[in-house]
């Protein structure tokens, strides 16, 4: 997909707001467009993916900051942010019990009538009979 200089400034906002609260409107304020113009390169299947993309990368380079302070607030006892660390680096992890019950109907005949299953038989020993 071709970015025109308007989609480049819609994405760099997106880049740019990466801390802040992301809005329509201030991705709009911040690439000197108008909310309707944000909005209509939303609908388009491809720019939606950019600006996806867009988002994860953001959020994958705030990161460390985000452990940084949830490690931060579980060493001053947050037992909530020190639990997900500690499920985080495999340290401990929550045990479920799954109780499961059912049952099998073993009164269920494979066969639909013993003619049939005579002819299962007879074919089955005769393989063992070397017939």
């Amino acid at each position: 997909m071709e970015l025109n200089d308007k989609d480049k400034k819609i994405l760099k906002a997106i880049n740019e707001t990466g801390q802040e609260q992301l809005t329509a409107s201030m991705i709009a304020e911040k690439a000197d467009c108008s909310v309707a113009e944000v909005c209509e390169r939303l609908q388009d299947p491809d720019f939606k993916g950019m600006y996806r993309e867009m988002l994860e990368s953001t959020l994958t380079a705030e990161t460390p900051q985000i452990l940084h302070t949830m490690a931060q607030k579980a060493k001053q006892g947050s037992f909530k942010e020190a639990k997900l660390i500690l499920e985080l680096t495999g340290i401990y992890s929550e045990k479920q019990r799954v109780e499961m019950s059912g049952g099998v109907d073993i009164n269920i005949d494979a066969f639909k009538n013993d003619e049939e299953r005579q002819a299962f038989l007879e074919a089955t020993l005769g393989k063992l009979g070397g017939k």
